[in-house]
Order: C-alpha cells, then sequence, then structure tokens
C-alpha cells in the first residue's frame, strides 16, 4: 500500500518518482536513452532498465558483490511445477459492473452510453473466455518461495524475470545429465 507518493518530471527526456512504501523507500531517476529508459539510484548507477521487453534489474558483474556460484538441485523442483490452463475470474465482477451501466444507460436513453458499456462488455467476455497458460502462485510458492510475492490486495504473483533463472539452472542440470548418459552409451558402444 502506497503511502506517499511524488512524481516529478523535467525536460522531454528524464522524469523521476519518490516511493515511500510500509515495506521500503525508493528514489528512481528514469533517462531515456538510446536503449530505452534507465533507473539510477540515489548515487547515479544505473540499477534498471525498461525496454520494449518489461523492467529489468541490471546484471552487470560491477554492481555486483559476494558473488558465488547457484548450486541447487533445481531440475527436481522444476518437475513439481504444474502448468495450468485457466481463465481469469476477476473480469466476471467487471462484466457484472458494466452490465448493470448498461442496464441504467438504457433506461435513462444514453444510447451513446449504452453502446459503449455494451462495446465494453464485449470486450472483457472476451477476456473472460480466453484460455491463458501459466502457474497457480501458491503452488509455485512452496517449491520456489523466493520468486512469489504479495500484492497490496493480498493476491500472489510469481514475479517471472526471477523464474527465468531456475529455468536456466535446470536446464543446465538436464544437459550435464543428458552428457553423462552419452558419454554412457559412447563406453558401452565401444565394447
Amino acid at each position: 500500500m502506497l503511502s506517499d507518493t511524488h512524481i516529478s518530471c523535467w525536460a522531454r527526456t528524464a522524469f523521476s518518482f519518490y516511493m515511500n512504501t510500509t515495506a521500503n523507500v525508493a528514489t528512481l531517476a528514469w533517462r531515456a536513452s538510446r536503449s530505452g529508459i534507465i533507473g539510477y539510484n540515489d548515487s547515479g548507477t544505473a540499477v534498471w532498465s525498461m525496454t520494449s521487453s518489461g523492467p529489468s534489474p541490471s546484471s552487470d558483474r560491477r554492481l555486483k558483490k559476494d558473488i558465488k556460484p547457484f548450486n541447487s538441485n533445481v531440475l527436481e523442483n522444476l518437475n513439481k511445477v504444474n502448468l495450468v490452463n485457466f481463465k481469469y475470474n476477476f473480469f466476471d465482477k467487471d462484466i457484472e459492473h458494466h452490465k448493470k451501466n448498461q442496464s441504467k444507460a438504457k433506461s435513462l436513453e444514453h444510447n451513446h452510453d449504452h453502446k459503449e458499456e455494451e462495446r465494453e462488455i464485449k470486450r472483457l467476455e472476451k477476456e473472460a473466455n480466453t484460455v491463458r497458460l501459466g502457474v497457480i502462485a501458491q503452488d509455485v510458492q512452496k517449491i520456489f518461495p523466493d520468486i512469489v510475492i504479495e500484492n497490496e490486495d493480498g493476491n500472489l504473483a510469481v514475479t517471472e524475470n526471477k523464474f527465468i533463472y531456475y529455468l536456466i539452472k535446470g536446464m543446465q542440470e538436464q544437459q550435464a545429465q543428458i552428457k553423462e548418459l552419452q558419454d554412457k552409451v559412447r563406453k558401452l558402444e565401444q565394447r
């Protein structure tokens, strides 16, 4: 829950925002660059970038310390993550809300408002019926608790950019298993 927010803008190439939450304080100045929008912390270090693919924390070695290899049996845990097909249920409330507005507009003979609500209902119904692919945050939280966050409404979300690192490690582990099996096959073929 935000307790204090300040946004300031200057020129055409930069803006900054200050955010004070109950959990932490973040001050970032953002500047436009050729590669996207870059976020700088108070000391002037570029710590975030915003490109067409979304926000990304900096991964530059020069900004890190206490670097150690990540050794874990990730592949076994990745096999526990269930991919599911689903539809979002939160569109149902929005649809109901717009149907009430549509009904009011119709009774007041506001034809333009009635048609706008009708278009919005159709759009929301399409979204509500879209089958999506994903995971259930509560299930992932049991396996990889560090990549699940709770938003201000209490709903859980999987931070997909962190999940990618587990996928990379799992792929590396799988490749090591494949190489081990290939070596065993070669030895058997040589007999």
